[in-house]
């Protein structure tokens, strides 16, 4: 996928591991959801993300660099010289009957940057990762306490598929 960005954001892939990129993802977490800690995404399951092939963390960063500088470094360079604002874990969930599509998994930007364009340009990354990989769509959930959330999908022409159900089946014994 290539960057996406703005005159002060910049979206892409995250290549490799960096404390700087689990203390800042984990920074976001809170943002996300109240109960999350703000503790930096633990080592593995970081690099696992990053490593797999059917897996990848879309990061968006507060630079400050000018927009030709941006296209003439490696992202995780901009990475290191930034602030992230922003991430997304996208995923390519495959199935015998539906076959491939896009899974969208913890999107979340800094609450104090919302209403920014932040957002936006992380949608747009998102969408174009899917479509790098030949997805037609990519689906993900919200919860109904999360109003803005709801809106921001709705006017980007999320579909809402009502009929659907969200199930959790608890294996090991803890909630």
């Amino acid at each position: 996928m290539s960057i996406q960005t703005t005159s002060e954001f910049t979206a892409g892939v995250a290549g490799v591991y960096t404390e700087h990129l689990a203390a800042g993802l984990g920074g976001l977490m809170p943002d996300l959801d109240a109960s999350f800690p703000a503790d930096p995404i633990p080592r593995d399951r970081l690099e696992h993300i990053i490593t797999s092939p059917d897996y990848d963390q879309l990061v968006v960063v507060q630079n400050g660099l000018a927009t030709p500088d941006v296209y003439q470094m490696p992202f995780d360079e901009v990475i290191a010289r930034g602030k992230i604002v922003g991430a997304a874990t996208m995923s390519i969930v495959r199935g015998a009957g539906f076959g491939e599509r896009g899974q969208l998994e913890d999107f979340v930007t800094a609450a104090e940057l919302q209403g920014q364009g932040l957002g936006t340009l992380a949608w747009n990354a998102m969408a174009a990762w899917c479509r790098d990989r030949g997805l037609r769509n990519f689906y993900f959930q919200t919860e109904t306490d999360r109003p803005d959330a709801v809106k921001f999908y709705d006017r980007r022409g999320a579909l809402h598929h009502p009929e659907s159900l969200h199930y959790e089946m608890v294996v090991d014994g803890r909630q």
